[in-house]
């Protein structure tokens, strides 16, 4: 890769692509924003429908909500080495399709609930789902990478960002209302439709063509797991590329914030009598503050690498500030505020890593890295909700008590991150190195002297 610059590019990459012109003169990148963008709408539908089922079923059991968001992550974790190698080794379009069609089904299939309200076949069919999301993700990531340019990169992901949080915002308080008057089925069957048109939107999308992840000889690399031992030795020479990977795993720290917030709307601040409403109000919040946070750090750090670690950094700092300050109120319009500011951090966290991964790691590589990132993740956010869902069931601890304890891991996860990134800075210069690492892994993966 050249690296030549000038004053002009210099400029052009501080400033970036603009919002409306990515989408103006990005057919690509238009149909998969349209479509993850309907798809989230029906993910938030689902969402609050399955909390207002399990309020009905178990009632006042913080573990049993605590459960339901884990295995709305656990496959990724599980899935997660399978699934990138399936984004590198096969189309990334048809993986994305046929996932959204399955996904379709197995939604379907929760209307089952109606006639047996089972928390088991609940949690498994949950399960099944968030397995095929396994790997719709790692897919979907790699193809932005592949329809982008690099100065299209960060106002690509600014924006699946910020669609994210409409839908939450939208889907979320849509979801909840509807749950709430027309009963739980409406939200699954809306949820499902809208797999259907994800998928339908995803098909007119041209994707460049990805050397696929070569494929070694025996049964070890023929059922993929040479390709993801593969993937996390490529990691394990570029410690730049794994601090990057490991952004999400830190705020996973505090994935018990879903299970508070839920925890929260439902006994502290139920939203004109209703538990719903009020988990839907905090939902709506979160949203808000990850539609504006990749925007605003985005203005203020710009494009760099050094100014997106900074931000990274400065955003588990507001976030850990704010949820401990949330720890301490008893307004509910403070605390809406609170969590505002706090995923204003969380969003850009998420936006600037994944826009650092983009950039750094080879196309042939890339879904393995994103499927590793995401299990991490998957596996912070478990633990963090499992140990702060017992505390509460088990031991009572106050919520307030909770949340800031919570607050402080947040504080602690971003802290040991930033340090790493110093250590291991993730540098342009750099990118030549990861291409000849990335070669000698794919060499060993095909049997071939390096």
């Amino acid at each position: 890769m050249s690296h030549t610059t000038t004053p002009a590019t210099d400029a052009r990459q501080r400033r970036g692509v603009g919002y409306l012109q990515l989408l103006r003169s990005n057919r690509a990148f238009r149909w998969l924003f349209a479509a993850r963008s309907v798809s989230l709408l029906g993910d938030w539908f689902n969402t609050l429908a399955l909390f207002a089922l399990l309020d009905k079923m178990r009632g006042d059991s913080a573990s049993s909500f605590g459960w339901v968001l884990i295995l709305k992550l656990a496959p990724l974790l599980v899935m997660g080495p399978a699934a990138g190698v399936v984004a590198d080794r096969f189309n990334r379009k048809r993986v994305m399709v046929w996932t959204d069609l399955l996904r379709g089904v197995v939604v379907i299939g929760l209307l089952l609930l109606a006639r047996w309200p089972r928390l088991d076949l609940l949690l498994t069919l949950t399960f099944l789902q968030i397995s095929l999301s396994a790997f719709f993700e790692p897919a979907r990531s790699a193809a932005v990478a592949q329809i982008c340019s690099r100065d299209e990169l960060l106002a690509a992901n600014a924006l699946m960002a910020v669609t994210w949080s409409i839908m939450l915002t939208v889907g979320a308080a849509v979801g909840g209302v509807a749950s709430h008057l027309f009963g739980w089925q409406t939200a699954i069957l809306l949820d499902a439709a809208t797999y259907v048109a994800s998928a339908l939107l995803i098909l007119p999308i041209h994707l460049p063509s990805h050397q696929p992840a070569r494929r070694g000889v025996g049964a070890w690399h023929a059922l993929g797991l040479g390709d993801a031992v593969d993937g996390f030795r490529f990691m394990w020479h570029n410690p730049a590329v794994a601090t990057m990977v490991s952004a999400k795993g830190a705020w996973g720290v505090g994935g018990a914030l879903t299970l508070m917030l839920t925890l929260f709307g439902q006994r502290v601040y139920p939203l004109l009598g209703s538990p719903v409403l009020g988990m839907t109000l905090f939902y709506s919040a979160r949203g808000v503050g990850t539609a504006f946070g990749p925007i605003l750090f985005r203005r203020l750090a710009g494009h760099s690498l050094d100014a997106m670690r900074w931000a990274i950094s400065a955003s588990f700092l507001l976030a850990a500030v704010s949820y401990f300050a949330f720890g301490f109120v008893h307004s509910l319009p403070l605390a809406v505020l609170f969590v505002i500011l706090a995923h204003l951090g969380g969003a850009t966290i998420w936006v600037f890593s994944t826009v650092l991964i983009q950039r750094s790691v080879p196309q042939a590589f890339q879904g393995r890295v994103f499927a590793a990132e995401m299990a991490l993740f998957t596996l912070t956010f478990s633990l963090s909700t499992w140990i702060f869902g017992a505390l509460r069931d088990v031991l009572g601890v106050d919520l307030h008590v909770l949340m800031r304890a919570l607050a402080g891991g947040i504080l602690l996860a971003g802290l040991v991150w930033s340090a790493a990134a110093r250590t291991w800075p993730l540098r342009r210069d750099a990118e030549p190195a990861l291409e000849a690492t990335a070669d000698r892994a794919a060499a060993r993966a095909a049997g071939e002297r390096p």
